[in-house]
């Protein structure tokens, strides 16, 4: 589909395309097995790899309201998710904490998926891993500086 929006696009940004698409449709496969929304989903993960944050910075990272982000909080707060922390230097703010059995429970199910790309990563020889390396990290480089 993304070569009949853009005729002769490179092979490359197709697979890229359906790569992005593929990772989409996963987040939202293991969202709907976990009962929760993407967002839900998308939040503990950011929670996970940054570690504590405000709702204003979740809102940031994921897009959204703050006021959107403080239902989020609420919701996975009252699922047993995540937990509000007062901010350790500014008394005004909170910091969510996730939850420790559901970081174990989210990365118990994204383990699984981890392991497969290390494995598919691990067959490429050395040089080429190294050049796909460097290219991902441009690609989302470029990805980063796009709105």
């Amino acid at each position: 589909m993304a070569e009949e929006m853009v005729p002769g696009l490179s092979p490359v940004v197709v697979a890229v395309r359906e790569v992005m698409h593929a990772s989409r449709e996963l987040g939202n496969r293991i969202a709907r097995g976990a009962g929760r929304s993407a967002t839900d989903t998308t939040a503990l993960g950011l929670l996970d790899v940054y570690g504590p944050l405000g709702p204003a910075e979740l809102a940031g990272h994921l897009g959204i309201s703050t006021a959107s982000a403080t239902v989020l909080v609420d919701r996975l707060e009252e699922a047993g998710d995540v937990r509000r922390v007062a901010h350790p230097t500014d008394r005004r703010r909170v910091v969510v904490h996730l939850d420790e059995a559901t970081r174990e429970r989210e990365r118990a199910v994204w383990l699984p998926v981890v392991a497969d790309i290390d494995a598919a990563a691990r067959e490429l020889p050395p040089d080429e891993r190294e050049v796909v390396r460097a290219w991902l990290v441009r690609l989302a480089d470029l990805l980063a500086r796009h709105p």
